[in-house]
């Protein structure tokens, strides 16, 4: 899926940390979308702030003007999203503005059921390539029940799911 849309999709596993610790993430210009098939709650800590704030499994980022600071729980799997902000309509329902310099648990834009449902289906899978298979389905999902965008547009996206050349795309669409 990644295109005009999406940037990237990963799948990693934290390696063992000790229990304080901590990582700086630095600002940049994508939205993110953080999903923990385990359950392990995704913790953030305030600048200068000792209490962490817990966001549950399933997380939105927005973009930020500057740094945040997230616990790092060891042997831990995650599957993620970047996506540029003007995905964020289409893919989250609400707009990058709303998200700018926060983080959302995802059950608050998709709703609990949609999340745990994902997320089961995540645990299920076999495979990190299964499981980013998975997130892209959902996401496309999302894209072709999304009503503000044109269908010309939408059929330009999807067509950017099998083909990454620009060229190609312009010459089957005109």
């Amino acid at each position: 899926m990644a295109g005009p849309l999406v940037r990237q999709l990963w799948a990693a596993t934290t390696p063992a940390t000790p229990p304080s610790a901590r990582e700086h993430i630095l600002p940049h210009g994508d939205m993110h979308l953080v999903i923990r098939p385990s359950g392990e709650s995704i913790r953030l800590f305030d600048q200068g702030d000792r209490s962490p704030i817990d966001l549950g499994p399933a997380v939105v980022g927005g973009v930020r003007t500057a740094y945040y600071v997230k616990a790092v729980p060891g042997d831990v799997q995650s599957v993620g999203v970047a996506f540029h902000p003007a995905a964020a309509h289409a893919l989250l329902g609400c707009t990058a503005e709303e998200l700018a310099g926060r983080h959302v648990a995802l059950d608050d834009l998709w709703g609990p059921r949609a999340v745990a449902n994902l997320r089961e289906q995540l645990q299920l899978a076999n495979s990190p390539a299964a499981q980013l298979d998975i997130v892209e389905r959902a996401l496309g999902e999302r894209l072709r029940n999304f009503r503000g965008l044109h269908p010309a547009v939408a059929d330009v996206v999807e067509r950017f799911r099998s083909i990454t050349n620009v060229a190609a795309v312009v010459r089957q669409t005109g």
